[in-house]
Protein backbone atom coordinates (compact mmCIF):
# COMPACT_ATOMS: atom_id res chain seq x y z
CA UNK A 1 0.00 0.00 0.00
CA UNK A 2 1.28 3.45 -0.77
CA UNK A 3 0.81 6.50 1.48
CA UNK A 4 -2.37 7.76 -0.19
CA UNK A 5 -4.08 4.37 0.22
CA UNK A 6 -3.22 4.36 3.94
CA UNK A 7 -4.66 7.86 4.37
CA UNK A 8 -7.81 6.88 2.47
CA UNK A 9 -8.24 3.76 4.60
CA UNK A 10 -7.95 5.78 7.81
CA UNK A 11 -10.73 8.27 7.04
CA UNK A 12 -13.45 7.98 9.64
CA UNK A 13 -16.22 10.03 11.24
CA UNK A 14 -17.29 9.58 14.85
CA UNK A 15 -20.68 10.95 15.83
CA UNK A 16 -21.92 11.58 19.40
CA UNK A 17 -25.58 12.39 20.05
CA UNK A 18 -27.63 12.97 23.16
CA UNK A 19 -29.96 10.24 24.35
CA UNK A 20 -33.47 11.59 23.76
CA UNK A 21 -35.90 9.15 25.32
CA UNK A 22 -38.96 11.36 24.80
CA UNK A 23 -40.32 12.59 21.50
CA UNK A 24 -41.63 16.18 21.31
CA UNK A 25 -45.18 14.88 21.62
CA UNK A 26 -44.17 12.79 24.62
CA UNK A 27 -42.68 15.82 26.35
CA UNK A 28 -45.92 17.78 25.91
CA UNK A 29 -47.92 14.79 27.16
CA UNK A 30 -45.78 14.53 30.32
CA UNK A 31 -45.97 18.28 31.06
CA UNK A 32 -49.71 18.34 30.35
CA UNK A 33 -50.39 15.32 32.57
CA UNK A 34 -48.35 16.74 35.44
CA UNK A 35 -50.01 20.14 35.03
CA UNK A 36 -53.48 18.55 35.23
CA UNK A 37 -52.56 16.58 38.37
CA UNK A 38 -50.94 19.57 40.10
CA UNK A 39 -53.86 21.81 39.10
CA UNK A 40 -56.38 19.36 40.57
CA UNK A 41 -54.42 19.08 43.82
CA UNK A 42 -54.00 22.86 44.11
CA UNK A 43 -57.74 23.39 43.53
CA UNK A 44 -58.41 20.95 46.40
CA UNK A 45 -56.12 22.92 48.70
CA UNK A 46 -57.60 26.25 47.57
CA UNK A 47 -61.13 25.02 48.35
CA UNK A 48 -59.96 24.10 51.87
CA UNK A 49 -58.58 27.58 52.48
CA UNK A 50 -54.94 27.11 51.47
CA UNK A 51 -55.23 29.29 48.38
CA UNK A 52 -51.52 30.17 48.42
CA UNK A 53 -50.70 26.67 47.12
CA UNK A 54 -52.12 27.50 43.66
CA UNK A 55 -49.57 30.18 42.62
CA UNK A 56 -46.65 28.01 43.71
CA UNK A 57 -48.11 25.04 41.85
CA UNK A 58 -48.33 27.23 38.75
CA UNK A 59 -44.71 28.25 39.24
CA UNK A 60 -43.69 24.57 39.49
CA UNK A 61 -45.42 23.78 36.22
CA UNK A 62 -43.87 26.83 34.53
CA UNK A 63 -40.37 25.76 35.60
CA UNK A 64 -41.04 22.20 34.44
CA UNK A 65 -42.26 23.52 31.07
CA UNK A 66 -39.13 25.67 30.69
CA UNK A 67 -36.91 22.68 31.50
CA UNK A 68 -38.66 20.53 28.90
CA UNK A 69 -38.46 23.37 26.39
CA UNK A 70 -34.70 23.60 26.97
CA UNK A 71 -34.43 19.84 26.44
CA UNK A 72 -36.42 20.13 23.22
CA UNK A 73 -34.20 22.93 21.94
CA UNK A 74 -31.09 20.81 22.51
CA UNK A 75 -32.57 17.47 21.40
CA UNK A 76 -30.83 17.62 18.02
CA UNK A 77 -27.40 18.59 19.35
CA UNK A 78 -24.47 16.42 18.34
CA UNK A 79 -20.71 16.34 17.88
CA UNK A 80 -18.91 15.05 14.84
CA UNK A 81 -15.20 14.19 14.80
CA UNK A 82 -14.00 13.53 11.27
CA UNK A 83 -10.51 12.34 10.37
CA UNK A 84 -10.06 13.36 6.75
CA UNK A 85 -6.70 13.16 5.11
CA UNK A 86 -4.26 15.31 7.07
CA UNK A 87 -6.73 17.00 9.39
CA UNK A 88 -9.22 16.35 12.15
CA UNK A 89 -12.41 18.40 11.97
CA UNK A 90 -14.62 18.72 15.04
CA UNK A 91 -18.13 20.07 14.43
CA UNK A 92 -20.40 20.81 17.37
CA UNK A 93 -24.08 21.53 16.69
CA UNK A 94 -25.74 23.25 19.65
CA UNK A 95 -29.24 24.71 19.47
CA UNK A 96 -28.99 25.28 15.71
CA UNK A 97 -25.50 26.84 15.79
CA UNK A 98 -22.44 25.17 14.33
CA UNK A 99 -18.92 25.52 15.72
CA UNK A 100 -16.08 24.01 13.74
CA UNK A 101 -12.51 23.45 14.84
CA UNK A 102 -9.78 21.85 12.72
CA UNK A 103 -6.49 20.31 13.84
CA UNK A 104 -3.52 18.90 11.97
CA UNK A 105 -3.74 15.12 12.16
CA UNK A 106 0.00 14.76 12.64
CA UNK A 107 0.21 17.08 15.64
CA UNK A 108 -3.10 16.32 17.35
CA UNK A 109 -3.11 14.56 20.70
CA UNK A 110 -6.00 12.74 22.33
CA UNK A 111 -6.02 13.30 26.09
CA UNK A 112 -8.36 11.31 28.32
CA UNK A 113 -8.37 12.57 31.92
CA UNK A 114 -10.14 10.07 34.12
CA UNK A 115 -10.26 11.91 37.43
CA UNK A 116 -12.66 9.41 38.99
CA UNK A 117 -15.80 10.46 40.81
CA UNK A 118 -18.91 11.76 39.12
CA UNK A 119 -18.46 13.19 35.66
CA UNK A 120 -14.73 13.54 36.19
CA UNK A 121 -13.64 11.98 32.90
CA UNK A 122 -12.81 14.49 30.16
CA UNK A 123 -11.83 13.78 26.58
CA UNK A 124 -9.72 16.50 24.99
CA UNK A 125 -8.26 16.96 21.54
CA UNK A 126 -5.29 19.33 21.55
CA UNK A 127 -2.69 20.70 19.19
CA UNK A 128 -0.42 23.77 19.17
CA UNK A 129 -1.81 25.28 22.39
CA UNK A 130 -5.42 24.88 21.28
CA UNK A 131 -7.72 22.30 22.84
CA UNK A 132 -11.35 21.33 22.64
CA UNK A 133 -13.40 19.01 24.82
CA UNK A 134 -15.25 16.36 22.85
CA UNK A 135 -17.75 13.70 23.86
CA UNK A 136 -19.52 15.91 26.39
CA UNK A 137 -22.85 14.15 25.81
CA UNK A 138 -21.32 10.69 26.31
CA UNK A 139 -20.96 8.67 29.46
CA UNK A 140 -17.58 7.91 31.02
CA UNK A 141 -17.30 4.43 29.48
CA UNK A 142 -18.32 5.74 26.05
CA UNK A 143 -15.78 8.58 26.33
CA UNK A 144 -13.03 6.07 27.10
CA UNK A 145 -14.05 3.98 24.08
CA UNK A 146 -14.05 7.08 21.88
CA UNK A 147 -10.57 8.00 23.16
CA UNK A 148 -9.27 4.52 22.29
CA UNK A 149 -10.82 4.71 18.83
CA UNK A 150 -9.37 8.14 18.13
CA UNK A 151 -5.91 7.08 19.31
CA UNK A 152 -6.04 4.02 17.05
CA UNK A 153 -7.02 6.08 14.03
CA UNK A 154 -4.37 8.72 14.75
CA UNK A 155 -1.69 6.01 14.80
CA UNK A 156 -2.51 5.28 11.15
CA UNK A 157 -0.70 8.21 9.60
Amino acid sequence: MNGSEIEGAAEVTLLARRNNSLSPGGRYLVVGSLAAIVFAISIGFALNGAWLVAPFAGLDILLLYLAFRYMGRHAGDYESVALRGNEIVVERWEAGRVRTCAFSRYWAQVVFNNAGGKGGARLLLRSHGQEIEIGSCLGEVQRAAMARQLKQHLEIR
